[in-house]
């Protein structure tokens, strides 16, 4: 599965889950992985708590640890 936005330098993966829908980007926080799922997906305020968001760690970063 693809990103849907660009890696910057600061950035994390996230996958963010909707309704059994998964998506991965790129953002700074979970804070603003969440406002970039709401903006992907679309909710209605009543569903915008189903958005499920994981942080992903990069393998690269776990073998230089």
């Amino acid at each position: 599965m693809e990103p849907i936005n660009k890696k910057t330098c600061i950035d994390a993966l996230y996958e963010l889950t909707f309704k059994g829908e998964p998506v991965q980007l790129y953002a700074r926080s979970d804070k603003q992985a969440l406002q970039r799922g709401i903006e992907y997906f679309r909710p209605t305020k009543r569903d915008r708590d189903e958005v499920q968001i994981h942080f992903i760690v990069d393998e690269l970063n776990k073998e230089a640890s």
